[in-house]
């Protein structure tokens, strides 16, 4: 991205090109190829510090439950000019939007469709719902897949979540012996 005495001038290609000296003309170089990542809720390097960032995990169900969802996000810069012009920081925006959204999409449905059944689902909505956002704030980010890496009850109920869980399969286990005897 060139800009000529701080306005954008043109956006060019790899390669040599013409310009005049730098406090005329200053040149960004933005690598719009290169595939970046976000991490929602976790921290897979070592130099963030590693492991659940609960701050950002911790999410309030229809039903009124807790669930800890973590969600991976792979995007990259649609457009350089609006990337380095109408957002400050867009990795920053992208984080804080993707957390936005799937709060929002969580909120909306009920701790069991979370965890199992609609996870695929939920993934989906945060993609289309986080992208529509970034577009109505021009931040030059097109994400590319969101990831749902995880999601499960809070460690601290993680035990009566799986009493529940086992008392399920007992019923449904009862409910077929009971239709075998009677059959």
């Amino acid at each position: 991205v060139v800009l000529r005495f701080g306005k954008f001038q043109k956006i060019t290609n790899q390669g040599p090109h013409w310009r005049l000296p730098y406090p005329i003309d200053r040149v960004y170089k933005v690598n719009v190829e290169r595939i970046r990542a976000s991490e929602i809720g976790f921290r897979n390097s070592e130099n963030y510090g590693g492991g659940n960032v609960s701050a950002e995990s911790l999410m309030l169900t229809k039903d009124e439950n807790m669930v800890d969802v973590n969600l991976a996000v792979q995007y990259k810069i649609a457009s350089a000019r609006d990337y380095l012009f109408n957002v400050v920081e867009p990795e920053t925006t992208l984080s804080h939007v993707v957390q936005s959204v799937i709060r929002q999409v969580v909120g909306d449905n009920t701790m069991d469709y979370v965890l199992t059944t609609g996870r695929e689902q939920v993934a989906q909505d945060v993609h289309y719902l986080s992208q529509e956002l970034l577009d109505k704030y021009k931040s030059g980010l097109a994400i590319i897949a969101v990831t749902m890496q995880d999601a499960q009850p809070p460690i601290q109920v993680k035990g009566a979540f799986d009493d529940v869980v086992k008392a399920r399969e007992d019923q449904q286990r009862y409910i077929n012996e009971a239709n075998a005897y009677a059959n």
